[in-house]
């Protein structure tokens, strides 16, 4: 059975370039987002499905992420899609993540 968590990283570190170094599994960011969604997660809770949803439920996305890069950083580009509030979930084996983000017009 999945417990669904919703994560606020204790702790986080801006690098000098910007770059986001250390945040739990499901902090998301850029939100709003404009060009594109980036999710932080693990390489150990992989393999990990990312769905999205409109606010009014409609699936508008699914992605099964096997490996992660080295920032374990997974991007979704969303500059197609149409500015308003969208819901994440992310779930694995040991655990299901929410969030919502919102999408504004370039």
């Amino acid at each position: 059975a999945f417990r669904t968590t919703y994560h606020y990283p204790r702790e986080y570190t801006l690098c000098k370039a910007g770059t986001i170094s250390t945040l739990g599994p499901g902090w998301l960011y850029h939100n709003p987002a404009v060009e594109a969604i980036k999710i932080v997660l693990s390489n150990e809770g992989a393999p990990w499905e990312i769905s999205l949803f409109t606010v009014k439920g409609e699936k508008v996305g699914f992605y099964k992420v096997l490996e992660l890069n080295d920032d374990e950083v997974y991007e979704i580009a969303v500059h197609s899609w149409k500015p308003g509030t969208y819901v994440l979930r992310i779930r694995n084996d040991e655990e299901s993540i929410v969030r919502k983000f919102v999408i504004m017009p370039d």
